[in-house]
């Protein structure tokens, strides 16, 4: 068993090098991953500069999209290139911590074909009663006991996620690919874990990107997949 994980990301260049070191950190023998797929989103800042410095160093596979496409499509770009036999996707902003990696590997070592990484409640009132409202109705629509839908460490198998057809380019890809791993789960009745994460956000005014724009979409995505593809 092995790991892959994807980051993607677009004008991180004060973040996203370290991003990568604390992933180097979790290579063997001291973690899973077994590759980097670092997916550059048409960064328009010094991150082009920041992820050469990476390349061509053993685990580390680097892909630019000539146009900016959004999270989602980045999501998109690594799981075609992944070989390991699970994915997680770690975003660029430190946010996660990488550490917490082992902790759902841990879950998938023991069965769990998906792992969600519930944070810790953190953030603005807004952004935390919005999460819990998202995470509700994504339990009523999939009927999983899914805590936090929105948390971007996901850790699923390999061949589960090249079997799904996504199709968000944007933020939308977390409760689209909830949906449908609810459905696979259900279906084929797969085992779903949940593991406690640090969350550290940051403020609009150091780079978050996503917005109530992106929480109206993760509403209509949790409806419009639940009964289509």
């Amino acid at each position: 068993m092995s790991l892959s994980v994807i980051v993607p990301v677009f004008n991180e260049a004060a973040t996203v090098g370290t991003v990568i070191e604390r992933l180097l950190s979790l290579r063997p023998p001291a973690g899973p991953i077994h590759e980097i797929i670092v997916v550059n989103d048409s960064s328009t800042d010094e991150t082009g500069e920041v992820l050469r410095s990476f390349a061509g160093q053993d685990g580390i596979v680097l892909i630019t999209h000539p146009i900016n496409r959004g999270k989602g499509a980045a999501v998109r770009s690594g799981i075609a290139a992944a070989n390991g036999t699970h994915v997680l996707v770690q975003d660029a902003d430190l946010e996660y911590d990488s550490s917490d990696i082992t902790r759902l590997w841990e879950q998938a070592l023991s069965g769990a074909a998906v792992v969600f990484g519930v944070r810790t409640p953190a953030g603005s009132l807004v952004h935390r009663a919005a999460n819990r409202l998202l995470s509700l109705l994504t339990r009523f629509v999939t009927d999983l006991p899914v805590s936090d839908m929105e948390t971007g460490y996901k850790l699923v198998r390999t061949d589960l996620l090249k079997r799904i057809d996504l199709h968000e380019d944007r933020f939308g890809i977390e409760p689209e690919l909830t949906v449908k791993l609810a459905r696979l789960i259900r279906r084929e009745g797969l085992s779903y874990a949940e593991v406690p994460i640090s969350y550290h956000p940051r403020t609009y005014a150091e780079g978050k990107k996503i917005g109530f724009r992106d929480g109206l979409r993760a509403l209509w995505c949790l409806i419009r997949y639940r009964w289509r593809d």
